[in-house]
């Protein structure tokens, strides 16, 4: 993301992972707004109608765009503090992959390792600290 839609873009990637407990793939899957001056307010086309009524009711002019390129694009990897699990998601908005890569110590020997992790298209990608990888649902505690 950049200019001006950057810090609004942001705003927008923590609320969906903080306040909102969405995983990574699912924060950047999700409508986005910008504030365009003034009153007015541009969202996504795939925006819910009752978000866009109720910034009506509210004053605000709204302008539903179905050019998603002017919303930014990202990419996101978190680390899980417990369990030490790496998810991440990449833009559905750009042609775009993730790719993890990370170290591992061998106790054995004592030496360190590169591992790199192939892009998954489209998904979300989990990276276990034991050289496992899943697609799919990433980020839950149950998986050790």
């Amino acid at each position: 993301m950049g200019g001006y839609m950057q810090p609004q873009g942001h705003v927008q990637m923590v609320m969906n992972l903080v306040d909102f407990g969405l995983k990574p793939q699912a924060a950047l899957d999700a409508p986005r707004w910008q504030w365009l001056g003034e009153m007015k307010v541009g969202i996504e086309q795939g925006a819910s109608r009752d978000l866009a009524a109720s910034l009506a009711r509210r004053g605000h002019q709204i302008q539903v765009d179905c050019d998603l390129i002017n919303y930014g694009r990202g990419q996101i990897i978190i680390r899980d503090p417990d369990t030490g699990v790496l998810c991440g998601g990449t833009e559905p908005r750009a042609d775009s992959h993730i790719a993890v890569l990370f170290l591992w110590q061998r106790a054995q020997s004592g030496f360190v390792r590169d591992r790199v992790r192939r892009p998954q298209l489209g998904r979300s990608l989990r990276v276990r600290s034991d050289n496992h990888t899943d697609n799919g649902q990433c980020c839950n505690h149950h998986h050790r």
